[in-house]
């Protein structure tokens, strides 16, 4: 997406819905998962054409709303034009101290992530989920509490292609 440096609220959150829609850029990586692996995406075109592209499959299964991001709408109406990043650093705090502002708050994402791990776990022993950054972010964290190992666990920004390999701690 062309992102500018500055939005008023309106065109912010116009941004934001206009975004969920674009298409990706082409991936030339290639990352290898199991056969048997069993894939999963959200209802986003960008995961469906990232599991194409990034994974070489198109045999995956939606899961609407589970997995999908963590909506970010502007911190408070304004026409007074703020950087993006300012904004989205507001938003984000909103939905971590909670603010009705926010579509969904920081307890409501951890428990859908909780929700998306049960349903993974009944499904297959090895599941691939192409996501979005905040709710991967949100998602290791629970995995942690749920006794899951993690590679490459996200710390603020989530970049491009982030791989995260999560492993069921076994009992002894």
């Amino acid at each position: 997406m062309d992102w500018r440096k500055r939005y008023t609220s309106e065109e912010y959150d116009d941004a934001w819905e206009r975004y969920d829609y674009c298409d990706i850029y082409p991936i030339k990586d290639h990352y290898e998962i199991s056969d048997d692996a069993k894939v999963f995406v959200t209802g986003y075109k960008r995961t469906q054409e990232t599991a194409k592209q990034f994974l070489g499959v198109d045999d995956f299964e939606i899961i609407d709303s589970l997995a999908d991001e963590v909506p970010l709408k502007s911190y408070k109406d304004s026409y007074r034009r703020h950087r993006r990043g300012y904004m989205n650093l507001r938003g984000r705090l909103q939905w971590y101290l909670p603010s009705k502002r926010q579509e969904e708050r920081r307890k409501a994402t951890f428990c859908r992530a909780e929700e998306l791990i049960r349903f993974l776990e009944k499904q297959t022993n090895d599941a691939v989920v192409v996501m979005h950054g905040f709710f991967l972010r949100a998602t290791c964290h629970v995995l942690k509490k749920c006794g899951y190992r993690l590679s490459n666990t996200p710390r603020f920004r989530v970049p491009n292609l982030t791989v995260v390999e999560a492993i069921k701690k076994r009992n002894r």
